[in-house]
């Protein structure tokens, strides 16, 4: 990929423009790079957790922390309050400000945080039925 000479995201106190070697970003207070050989780059808040990251095919950053979808289904997390290391099968994550979610294969949601009311309630979400 080329580098473009256009930031792929811009806002009135954030301008982003991606290296040759990064093929995604995800943003909150903090920034994360998916680069194409499945590791991540991250700014100082989050890069010493980040770099030992490997196989990643997906990054979404909310506040200051990150998680990140393996390539075999399984899920990363800088935040210390999401509990991901048993999920399976999951081929989507987005991250909200207290919160994970993981869309797994088969069309459910599962999710992993704030147990203190921020959380969304995903009990029989499936999203392929």
């Amino acid at each position: 990929m080329a580098a473009s000479s256009q930031p792929p995201a811009s806002g009135e106190t954030l301008q982003l423009s991606l290296r040759e070697d990064v093929i995604a970003i995800s943003c909150g207070y903090c920034i994360a790079g998916l680069k194409a050989d499945g590791t991540v780059v991250a700014d100082r808040i989050i890069s010493n957790t980040v770099s030992n990251w490997r196989n990643i095919i997906s990054v979404a950053v909310s506040g200051y922390d990150a998680v990140g979808l393996k390539a075999d289904g399984t899920v990363v997390s800088t935040r210390n309050g999401d509990d991901v290391s048993s999920w399976r099968n999951i081929v989507a994550i987005a991250a909200g400000e207290y919160y994970v979610l993981g869309l797994m294969a088969d069309g459910s949601v599962v999710v992993s945080g704030d147990l203190e009311g921020s959380q969304p309630d995903v009990s029989g979400w499936n999203l392929f039925s």
